[in-house]
């Protein structure tokens, strides 16, 4: 199998994935907006920030999305990706250590899907949807990395908790994003052939509406 043909692969999944979420939400008779209703008026922003683990390290990112309607939004994020540093290494510069930490800046892009409530009690205004997250990441390559993939794919799903304006969320995410892509110099770094491998991700998020 060709370095091209497994590139498709994830990425042909990823998309039937996401196609297959956005055709069960606009089949949805009736959903709770994520525009919000309130006094003030209708709220379509929300930002937040979140984080993540994986086999590679961690995650997290600064986000905004914009709802237009109760089905979708577009949303942005900005942050990066990196290896877990050891206890010892924490507060110094790496030429004293030795070691040597791979870190990735993410720009990432995705359309939110959100489904109806799932679970809503309205007294406390406060409901429970599944989400869906298709989207694209925009990375340059770790130091000393050489050729590494800067365009990626990601899908993330899971579920939101809506509290007023607060949300909590809790997820799951598979991207073809990888740290070590390109061999950069790192501790932990993985070998030549283990670069192109998926990378699973459990996240947690807290966000505001505005």
């Amino acid at each position: 199998m060709t370095d091209s043909s497994y590139d498709r692969t994830p990425i042909n999944g990823l998309m039937r994935i996401a196609l297959a979420v956005l055709i069960c939400v606009s089949m949805s008779a009736r959903t709770f907006a994520q525009t919000l209703h309130t006094d003030e008026g209708d709220l379509h922003w929300e930002g937040g920030l979140d984080g993540g683990l994986n086999r590679d390290g961690w995650q997290c990112h600064g986000f905004a999305a914009y709802f237009p309607n109760q089905y979708l939004g577009l949303k942005l994020s900005l942050g990066a990706a990196g290896e877990v540093r050891a206890l010892e290494d924490w507060g110094e510069e790496e030429w004293n250590t030795g070691h040597y930490y791979a870190d990735r800046f993410r720009f990432g892009t995705s359309v939110v899907l959100r489904s109806p409530a799932v679970i809503k009690w309205r007294s406390k205004e406060t409901d429970i949807h599944i989400f869906a997250e298709p989207g694209c990441i925009l990375s340059p390559g770790a130091h000393e990395s050489r050729n590494p993939r800067i365009f990626c794919v990601e899908f993330k799903t899971g579920l939101n908790l809506r509290l007023y304006r607060a949300v909590i969320s809790l997820g799951y995410s598979v991207s073809n994003f990888n740290l070590y892509s390109g061999n950069p110099l790192s501790r932990y770094g993985m070998p030549d052939d283990d670069c192109d491998r998926l990378t699973h991700t459990v996240f947690a998020a807290v966000s505001c509406k505005f």
